[in-house]
């Protein structure tokens, strides 16, 4: 009897523990499909994105007293952030939900600063801009385009 309420006790001990342990996922599930794409656009220009050797987080935060849409966090001891204000990720579409998260992850994984650069056209040349100075015209026709600055610089 006692070694019957001893595993009893055990089990819903282990059961509550295991219920309480914070989720340790590196990335909120709605952006990994983005980090996948990121990784195949990559790979697709020859660049090898790994996320082993490299971890990066992504996290949906609301900042609602933050106008950012996005912003990369730089760490040295744990994985670089990128953190991705939901007060604006709701009202996006899928194409600039993905040019959002590529330009994070142009400053977490490729250390790319922002490129105000513009064309002849007025648009940016790149989707690493600040927003300050242009505005880019990033859509399916134009996206190829888009990414194979992102990746290769041209």
């Amino acid at each position: 009897m006692l070694r019957r309420t001893f595993l009893c006790m055990m089990v819903a001990w282990g059961s509550m523990f295991l219920s309480c342990q914070k989720d340790h996922s590196l990335v909120d599930s709605p952006l990994q499909s983005y980090l996948d794409a990121f990784r195949d656009e990559a790979a697709n220009r020859g660049i090898e994105v790994d996320y082993e050797a490299s971890p990066v987080e992504a996290r949906l935060e609301l900042h609602d007293g933050n106008v950012r849409l996005g912003w990369c966090n730089y760490n040295t001891s744990s994985p670089d952030q990128v953190v991705i204000n939901t007060l604006f990720w709701d009202i996006l579409d899928d194409l600039e939900k993905e040019k959002l998260v590529f330009h994070e992850l142009g400053h977490c994984i490729l250390k790319r600063p922002h490129l105000d650069s513009i064309r002849d056209d007025g648009r940016c040349k790149s989707i690493m801009h600040s927003g300050q100075k242009c505005s880019d015209n990033y859509s399916l026709n134009t996206r190829s385009d888009y990414l194979d600055e992102l990746f290769l610089r041209r």
